[in-house]
């Protein structure tokens, strides 16, 4: 045999197997489709506005090479939706304008919160703009999305009537070994702990999305429609999560889940009062936490202009704050702060009873701000009129070291406001504000 040909023949028996194992091989990259990954579609890079889009980020080795973990600050988010314990790291995927070469659009760098068990995952897909709701990604805020970045009103003008070109990159970073905390961080500072590595082999891919047909009214309901799906997917992904919890044996749910709850009665708490969470507008409602610290822990020091202000040096020292947080349509709604006094003898305790909406001559308990100012004041309850709506109690501990408050997850009441209108809430704040200001008058000098 000519020895070209032996040649030949020995790279065929012992080149091909190479040859094949290179084409298999993982590499780092960005995919794009009109219809989720999980039904293995065809992929494409050329998008019409306001179509569906669909991502896999596939890289070389593991998730975790890349993923960061939650801070202070990303813990809170976590918590503030009850998801505590689910969601550990995160990653970041940066948005370049291909057009312009500008990346100051807000925000640039999209947050993809991952669970521990996805670290070890070598492909992340992500809905980018979903045609449904279903159980996917966790974003934190309707800001920190893709869809804000493509859709968003706020560079509609740039986009309206041309083709842009993206580029999506998966961010690569690495611990510092000091940090240096900010007293206000910038969305996914981290506090300074880690450091964005410019690697050229991170997983990237290009998206051109064509907007020449485009208006600002299709890009506003492409908005609103993408917002819509986004809130009805955090819910579903929380439900789910509680459904988890409620499901898991009562043995593993008792290490898990701390003492920390709140109750509520419609009469003063005694011995043996029957407890009830759904309470009618007006009608007397009484609580009761019970924490698994003293109440010192989560305590702070009234300052000398409330003590002045209600003449109570000598009767109280300390407060803590509840947040009601309504869980309405009203996503842009922030929480309401509600301050309760407390006295040098109940710091030692865990436990304490308090008036929520009392009768008026059942009133005993000293707020600076009561619950009344969320449960019959302010602007928006308009929006609850006719209808029942949940509200979360959190209580908040002191920020301390410049990292932001920690607030534990207490439990829920539901208020019925199926009868309320303008005139009955005029009236139930107007003596609910009595009840308050005879209970501080009482300490007045």
């Amino acid at each position: 045999m000519p020895m070209l040909n032996k040649l030949t023949l020995v790279l065929l028996i012992f080149g091909f197997p190479l040859f094949t194992h290179a084409q298999t091989t993982t590499k780092n990259k960005v995919l794009f489709s009109s219809k989720p990954f999980s039904t293995n579609p065809a992929s494409q890079k050329d998008f019409k506005a306001n179509s569906t889009i669909y991502s896999r980020l596939i890289v070389e080795k593991t998730l975790r090479d890349y993923a960061i973990e939650l801070d202070t600050w990303g813990l809170k988010n976590v918590s503030e939706d009850g998801l505590e314990g689910k969601y550990t790291h995160c990653v970041i995927v940066e948005i370049k304008d291909q057009n312009t070469g500008k990346e100051d659009h807000v925000p640039t760098e999209i947050s993809i919160y991952l669970s521990e068990s996805d670290l070890s995952k070598n492909q992340l897909d992500i809905d980018i703009a979903p045609d449904k709701v279903q159980a996917g990604m966790y974003f934190y805020g309707s800001r920190a999305t893709f869809f804000n970045q493509f859709s968003s009103l706020r560079d509609e003008d740039s986009y309206i009537g041309k083709v842009i070109n993206f580029q999506l990159v998966l961010n690569q970073y690495k611990k510092n070994e000091t940090t240096t905390t900010h007293n206000n961080p910038t969305d996914f500072s981290y506090n300074d702990a880690y450091s964005k590595i410019n690697e050229k082999a991170s997983p990237s891919g290009f998206i051109t999305i064509d907007y020449t047909e485009s208006s600002k009214e299709t890009q506003k309901n492409w908005y609103n429609e993408q917002a819509a799906i986004l809130d009805a997917t955090r819910e579903l992904i929380i439900n789910n999560f509680k459904n988890e919890q409620a499901n898991q044996p009562s043995v593993a749910v008792s290490k898990t889940i701390k003492e920390n709850k709140i109750s509520f009665a419609a009469t003063p708490f005694s011995a043996n009062t029957p407890l009830q969470v759904e309470f009618k507008v007006g009608s007397p409602i009484y609580g009761r936490i019970k924490l698994d610290k003293p109440l010192k822990n989560y305590s702070r020091k009234l300052g000398a202009y409330e003590l002045e202000k209600f003449g109570v040096e000598s009767i109280y020292s300390d407060y803590i704050v509840f947040e009601v947080d309504p869980i309405d349509a009203s996503p842009e709604r922030g929480h309401s702060q509600i301050t309760l006094y407390l006295k040098p003898g109940d710091l030692a305790k865990n436990t304490i009873d308090f008036d929520v909406m009392p009768e008026k001559n059942a009133a005993s308990t000293f707020f600076g701000t009561g619950f009344y100012s969320e449960l019959a004041d302010g602007k928006d309850l308009y929006n609850y009129f006719g209808k029942k709506i949940e509200m979360k109690i959190s209580i908040a501990e002191e920020s301390k070291n410049s990292n932001p408050e920690v607030k534990t997850i207490l439990g829920s009441l539901i208020m019925d406001y199926s009868d309320s209108d303008y005139r009955s809430i005029s009236d139930l704040s107007t003596a609910c504000k009595e009840i308050e200001n005879n209970i501080q008058k009482k300490y007045k000098k």
